[in-house]
């Protein structure tokens, strides 16, 4: 019988070690990748068209409070 079987090798406790951290550094780049495609199409506004709104906005509506 050799050894082997019985015992693992340092390399052998490390190996399943590397790939489990592979694997979450995988996930996590594959979630990351995720949330920026969602930012990517999500609808975006211009600044001048949301800055004519507002200015619109502000001229046309009266303030209660004054």
């Amino acid at each position: 019988m050799s050894s082997n079987n019985h015992h693992p090798t340092p390399a052998n406790l490390i190996r399943p070690h590397k790939q489990s951290m592979a694997e979450l550094k995988l996930r996590r780049l594959t979630e990351h990748n995720a949330r920026l495609r969602e930012d990517l199409a999500r609808p975006r506004v211009r600044v001048s068209e949301a800055s004519l709104g507002l200015i619109k906005y502000c001229t046309g509506t009266r303030d209660p409070m004054t």
